[in-house]
């Protein structure tokens, strides 16, 4: 049985080459099913960097959530040169999100499921709505209801990045031309 996953996809190092890339990786081991706008905003933590470039996919996923997580998630970052260091908010290449898992929730030494930044920050909440506008956090109901007044001016602060968005939508449409021309009868 397989269900409905979001996956937040950001990067601040390239992030108009490595996020394609990593689509790309997705496309090529799961069965991407929506692709948000992708925003642009600056990096949290009060470090100066590049901003970063943030959106969310939806994949239906016949797997376990932990498989995903290490078997195609990290799989594609490290592809990709990601190196993971103690700080939270250092410059990566690609960072790839397990958000939601159908309706699960997982705490494990390896996963948190929903992802518990979910309702603090507006590139993960923002293309999320988006894609799905009547999402629900598992065991906590509509995630529209957990999202304060005061967290509704950071919104502000997300650029949509709509060349990157448009060239990932092509993307993913050729991917599923392709992949339904190519289907045994």
């Amino acid at each position: 049985m397989s269900v409905d996953v979001f996956i937040g996809m950001g990067s601040n190092i390239e992030a108009d080459l490595n996020i394609p890339r990593a689509l790309e990786a997705l496309l090529s081991r799961a069965d991407v099913t929506g692709i948000s706008i992708f925003y642009r905003s600056t990096p949290a933590g009060g470090k100066r960097q590049p901003p970063f470039t943030n959106g969310v996919v939806r994949i239906n996923w016949a797997g376990t959530a932990v498989e995903l997580k290490l078997n195609v998630l990290r799989e594609i970052e490290a592809a990709l040169g990601r190196r993971r260091s103690a700080d939270r908010y250092a410059d990566r290449q690609i960072d790839l999100d397990l958000l939601l898992f159908g309706q699960e929730n997982i705490s494990t030494p390896e996963l948190t499921v929903p992802d518990p930044d979910i309702v603090e920050r507006p590139f993960i909440y923002v293309p999320l709505l988006e894609l799905e506008p009547d999402v629900s956090l598992p065991g906590r109901g509509p995630l529209s209801q957990h999202l304060s007044g005061s967290l509704l001016p950071a919104v502000g602060g997300l650029k949509p990045a709509v060349r990157l968005t448009e060239h990932l939508r092509i993307t993913w449409r050729r991917a599923l031309k392709h992949h339904c021309f190519n289907q045994p009868d």
